[in-house]
């Protein structure tokens, strides 16, 4: 069964009765560029659109937010979403699910990764394999067996990813010697080793970052 839900401009829109029964139980409007009132959790719009999940607010100039259409206006709309989780989940099959046409720097936004990258993995270790500062390293050691060998642990898998190391320590003082970095034992490791001029293996504090 459809019945004809009408929405604050007074127009109606043909949905099933489940979802009028549904907006009508939630009793919610979401606008755009306009303050409007609280969101109940996975509510359905007067179209019969989910516009909300936990608590929310849309504000701005009146106009009611239409799912598969454009929508405009002349105001700032926000939803200001109380207690913890998103406040917004896009959902798509396959392709990007936003699209924005400036490529001006958003304040605050915090990404996981950029253009399809994550942030660089580095350390700093001393000469005894402790770790004097990173990102995303679980643990380092010197290779006790062999003068100048390091293992150094990462979060995730970096077995594809690119190396670069250099000598140095985290006060900011470089040696003179050789250093090198290349896959190590598993995924998640990379092994460094570092010699003296003279291509002697030799203890020495190195900086290690890891593109993927």
């Amino acid at each position: 069964m459809v019945v004809a839900l009408f929405n604050a401009a007074g127009l109606s829109s043909p949905v099933p009765l489940e979802e009028a029964r549904y907006a009508q139980e939630c009793n919610v409007h979401g606008f755009v560029g306009r303050e409007g009132h609280r969101v109940p959790r996975g509510t359905r719009g007067d179209t019969g659109a989910r516009v909300g999940s936990g608590h929310g607010r849309l504000r701005g100039q009146r106009d009611l937010f239409k799912v598969g259409r454009s929508n405009f206006a002349s105001a700032v709309s926000v939803l200001d979403k109380s207690g913890a989780g998103p406040a917004l989940r896009l959902l798509v099959d396959s392709g990007a699910p936003m699209a924005v046409n400036s490529s001006a720097k958003v304040t605050n936004l915090n990404a996981d990764k950029v253009d399809g990258k994550d942030a660089p993995l580095w350390a700093v270790i001393n000469s005894n394999g402790n770790t004097a500062r990173s990102f995303g390293v679980i643990s380092s050691e010197k290779i006790g067996a062999f003068a100048g060998v390091y293992a150094v642990t990462f979060n995730r898998n970096v077995s594809k990813c690119a190396y670069v190391a250099s000598l140095g320590d985290g006060a900011g003082n470089t040696f003179q010697g050789e250093v090198s970095a290349t896959n190590g034992a598993d995924a998640n490791q990379v092994g460094v080793a570092t010699d003296n001029s003279s291509g002697v293996g030799t203890e020495k504090a190195f900086h290690l970052a890891v593109f993927c």
